[in-house]
């Protein structure tokens, strides 16, 4: 038997696999991270579905029917949080590269290679 909860998780975890996938095609994140958080997503879906694991969890944290559905909204919510931070990091680290290279770049050329820098010659007193 398919509860609605689970079916609100499976969409909203379809949706941020498509989301991991669109950011790797877009080159936001490397493919291990790639990789990482589809493995984060699989086993979301299937804790979600394996009664056994989450009745095992539920023993362990003594969860309620009731509470399976909060923690699991929770943890997901969770989640997707820490991925869309972890883009938004990987973001302002390519632009802060983007931007020590057009830097370094533009005061390479200021400056004068040191073999056109004329040596002065002591001067004699």
């Amino acid at each position: 038997m398919i509860f609605p909860y689970q079916i609100v998780i499976l969409v909203l975890v379809s949706i941020f696999i498509g989301y991991t996938l669109l950011n790797y095609k877009r080159g936001e994140i490397s493919f291990l991270a790639m990789i990482l958080w589809l493995l984060i997503w699989t086993f979301m879906i299937y804790t979600t579905f394996s009664f056994r694991l989450i009745g095992y969890i539920g023993q362990i944290f003594s969860a309620q029917a009731g509470l399976n559905i909060i923690v699991a909204f929770s943890t997901i919510s969770l989640f997707f949080v820490c991925y869309v931070l972890f883009i938004q990091i990987s973001k302002i680290r390519k632009e802060i590269t983007q931007i020590v290279r057009y830097i370094g770049l533009k005061e390479a050329k200021r400056l004068k290679p040191e073999s056109q820098i004329k040596k002065k010659s002591p001067q004699k007193m």
